[in-house]
C-alpha cells in the first residue's frame, strides 16, 4: 500500500510538472516566481516614475533651499514622494504647494496661525 501511494504521488508531481511545462512554465518552481513581461514592464515603469519624481522634487527643494544640508533636502524629497504616492497624489503637486506656502521652511508660521511646510491650520 505504501509503495502504491509513493508511486501515485510521484506520478502526480510529474504530471503537474509536465502540465506547467506545456503551459509555458519550466516546472513547479515557475508557478511562484513567474511574472509576465507586461508585469515586469509595469513594475519597471513604476520604479522609473518614482525615481524621476524623487529627482524632480529634490530639484525643487534644492532650488528653494540651496543652503540647507544635503541630507535634509534628500530626506524631505523622499518624504514628499513617499507620502504623496501613498495617498495617490502627484508628488510634484505636493512639492509645488510646499514651495508656495512655506518656501520649504518647516518652522514658518503665518499671520493667520498656519504652521509648517504646507501651512496647515490645526483647528480647521
Amino acid at each position: 500500500m505504501r509503495t502504491k501511494i509513493k508511486k501515485e504521488g510521484k506520478r502526480v508531481v510529474v504530471f503537474i510538472g509536465l502540465l506547467c511545462a506545456l503551459l509555458g512554465g519550466t516546472g513547479l518552481n515557475s508557478i511562484d516566481s513567474a511574472t509576465s513581461p507586461t508585469e515586469d514592464w509595469m513594475r519597471a515603469q513604476a520604479i522609473a516614475r518614482a525615481e524621476l519624481d524623487y529627482e524632480r522634487v529634490l530639484e525643487i527643494v534644492s532650488r528653494h533651499r540651496p543652503t540647507a544640508a544635503d541630507g535634509w533636502r534628500r530626506t524631505l524629497a523622499t518624504a514628499i514622494v513617499e507620502e504623496a504616492r501613498a495617498e495617490r497624489i502627484d508628488p510634484l503637486l505636493v512639492a509645488a504647494i510646499v514651495a508656495k506656502e512655506s518656501s520649504f521652511m518647516a518652522r514658518v508660521v503665518s499671520h493667520a496661525g498656519a504652521v509648517g511646510l504646507m501651512q496647515l491650520r490645526p483647528w480647521v
